[in-house]
């Protein structure tokens, strides 16, 4: 009896890790779903508008996994925290699965649609120069490759003042 729950724990153990490397698009779509299920229960609806790895993923599906979901929660703030908590260790996930940490970098409203509707939560995404801008500005290494996708989704690079102020690795791949 102890082997079988030993080797249980380790198919839990094994799927928890899976889970902390990377994410795929369904599994999100399933977390999101229960997180809106949980602030449905509480006869609220959280907006939230995705950025980053999960918008490159899910919204231009230009990626097949990212390793959590940035993203600006909106409405309901605390409430959607405490939702994610609650799949996160339902769904032995990472405590930052979904999070909010990007709330400092957005300057302004992007203009936004809607890109899934849920009982409880209503997930946004902004249009792909917006991102641009916010990988731009970032100047990160890692976000060459975004960056690329991004100018040829746009056409063109979106018009940016200060073009000389950005970081060189993004006037590389622009």
């Amino acid at each position: 009896m102890s082997e079988v729950l030993a080797e249980v724990g380790r198919e839990q153990g094994q799927r928890k890790a899976k889970h902390r490397e990377q994410l795929g698009s369904n599994e999100i779509k399933d977390y999101l779903r229960q997180v809106g299920h949980y602030l449905h229960e509480q006869s609220l609806t959280g907006e939230i508008l995705l950025v980053g790895g999960a918008f490159m993923m899910l919204v231009l599906q230009q990626r097949r996994t990212t390793k959590d979901v940035d993203a600006y929660f909106a409405a309901h703030p605390e409430a959607i925290r405490e939702a994610v908590a609650r799949v996160a260790r339902e769904r032995g996930l990472p405590a930052d699965w979904l999070n909010d940490a990007v709330k400092g970098f957005l300057y302004t409203q992007p203009e936004q649609t809607l890109w899934l509707e849920c009982p409880g939560l209503r997930v946004y995404a902004p249009h792909p120069s917006y991102i641009f801008a916010m990988k731009a500005i970032a100047g990160r290494p890692e976000d060459l490759r975004d960056l690329r996708i991004l100018r040829d989704s746009l056409g063109s690079p979106p018009p940016l003042r200060r073009w000389r102020s950005l970081p060189a690795t993004c006037q590389t791949a622009c």
